[in-house]
């Protein structure tokens, strides 16, 4: 978590739906001393997003369509439910939709997991879509795609140079890469971290267009 202030102040933090200062730091002990506060602060934690499975996605895909929750919910979890119901009212249970944020970038929301999406990214780079940026839900491209190719699977295979080199960056944290050939390499990291079988199954859902839509991130 980070404690940093963006002011000559301390840190201000909200943990547990309480605001809480912060008084005093011992990173010998890891001991960290707070006060309950007025003012509002908030949660930050470093780290890059990990790469989700698609059942998990898959589910929280369905959340914002039925609001089924396997658990009873606080207040303060319901408005948040309400929230996310209002800003996802687009989501379908038989569509993946596309969403313009603005006339050169779409979100593609797929929910389909990271792995899943990288495969997903490929396919519109072969056919000549520009992908921005993605994570465990969504695509975003600089333009918008309506539909795929009857043999996209087939077009799932073959990994982009791009892709190729993110892989390799990751060979020497393989077990016993030294003992691999690359093209040994290479294969072994594209099956974990390319899923081609649910991706293939993302693709052939329908794609629902929506234009002028942005969703608050």
């Amino acid at each position: 978590m980070s404690l940093r202030s963006k002011d000559d102040g301390p840190p201000l933090l909200i943990l547990a739906g309480h605001y809480w200062r912060v008084i005093s730091q011992d990173w010998d002990s890891k001991i960290v001393r707070v006060e309950p506060s007025e003012d509002e602060g908030k949660a930050a934690w470093f780290g890059s997003s990990k790469s989700m499975r698609f059942d998990l996605c898959r589910m929280i895909h369905a959340i914002p369509i039925d609001r089924t929750v396997p658990a009873i919910l606080s207040k303060r979890a319901i408005g948040k439910l309400d929230e996310l119901t209002g800003q996802f009212l687009f989501l379908e249970s038989d569509t993946t939709p596309v969403v313009s944020e603005s006339p050169t970038e779409w979100r593609w929301w797929t929910f389909a997991g990271l792995s899943a999406n990288s495969v997903l990214g490929d396919i519109c780079r072969h056919l000549q879509v520009k992908v921005v940026t993605m994570d465990n839900y969504s695509i975003k491209l600089q333009h918008p795609i309506e539909s795929f190719p009857s043999d996209t699977p087939s077009l799932a295979s073959p990994i982009s140079t791009d892709a190729e080199k993110k892989l390799m960056s990751l060979a020497d944290k393989l077990k016993y890469s030294i003992c691999l050939p690359p093209s040994a390499r290479l294969l072994i990291l594209a099956n974990r971290v390319r899923n081609i079988k649910d991706a293939s199954t993302i693709s052939r859902i329908p794609v629902a267009m929506f234009y002028n839509r942005i969703i608050d991130s």
